[in-house]
């Protein structure tokens, strides 16, 4: 984690000089990252297992609330059709959410090498906890169908890919950076024209940088650009494909990323 204290007074300024560290602060953090770091260089099978316990612990809860929200959604749903894309949502996020506690609990065999016991065991809790939930919200998305009149909910319709999508699947980015790309340092590169060009399609999208910092981190190689929307938008809950399509082709402009 993150160590800090805010509001610091004079973060990212000239004043931010070593004379107005707070000595009695200083030791709270170092005290602080010092016992961090001493449990996981100490840590071993009672540690990871343990903290697999809490992870759970906590992941139930939070499955629980991200259904429940999804089950909220649809109860407000007056035609059939809203809740077939409620059913349809829910599949797509119920299997991204299951991917992401089966790769965190994964992460405990730098804990414990030999977890694959016991860590077997809390991937399959965490699978089990989920399907739990989801077949409590698919049950309440149905008595919601009834009352509708429907004798079941409908099947949400298959929709083509729009030409931005197409456009997504074709493209596999391969990243030459290996964390965040600060694109604005580059930007003085192009002509003026056509920065302008990028400042005004940075203002009709008006996306912020969570969404192009979330699909580098998902460009991996080997997934297409369609790939990493889809990925974007389960961890966000924004989807532009379109956006995405033309931030990558910026890059790659720059010599920034390849496909």
């Amino acid at each position: 984690p993150m160590l800090i204290q805010w509001p610091d007074r004079f973060y990212h300024t000239s004043e931010d000089t070593l004379d107005k560290v707070s000595p009695a602060m200083l030791a709270k953090v170092g005290i602080g990252t010092s016992a961090y770091a001493y449990f996981l260089a100490q840590a071993g099978a009672p540690q990871a297992q343990w903290l697999a316990q809490e992870m759970l612990t906590r992941y139930r809860g939070v499955a629980a609330r991200r259904v429940q929200d999804v089950i909220t959604a649809a109860m407000s749903a007056a035609q059939g059709e809203e809740l077939a894309q409620s059913v349809a949502e829910l599949a797509q996020k119920a299997a991204y959410w299951a991917d992401r506690e089966r790769e965190a609990l994964a992460t405990l065999r730098r804990l414990d090498p030999a977890a694959d016991g016991w860590l077997g065991k809390a991937q399959t809790f965490a699978a089990q906890a989920l399907q739990a939930e989801v077949k409590r919200a698919e049950e309440a998305i149905a008595e919601r169908a009834r009352a509708l009149g429907l004798d079941k909910v409908p099947a949400a319709p298959a929709s083509p890919p729009d030409a931005w999508e197409a456009q997504a699947a074709a493209i596999v980015p391969t990243r030459k950076f290996p964390g965040p790309i600060p694109v604005a340092e580059y930007l003085h590169r192009l002509p003026f024209e056509r920065r302008e060009e990028i400042r005004a399609w940075q203002e009709r999208h008006k996306v912020g940088r969570e969404m192009s910092l979330l699909a580098l981190y998902w460009a991996d190689g080997q997934r297409n650009l369609l790939e990493i929307a889809h990925l974007v938008a389960m961890e966000s809950g924004r989807r532009d494909t379109e956006f995405l399509v033309g931030y990558f082709g910026l890059l790659r402009e720059l010599d920034l990323i390849s496909f």
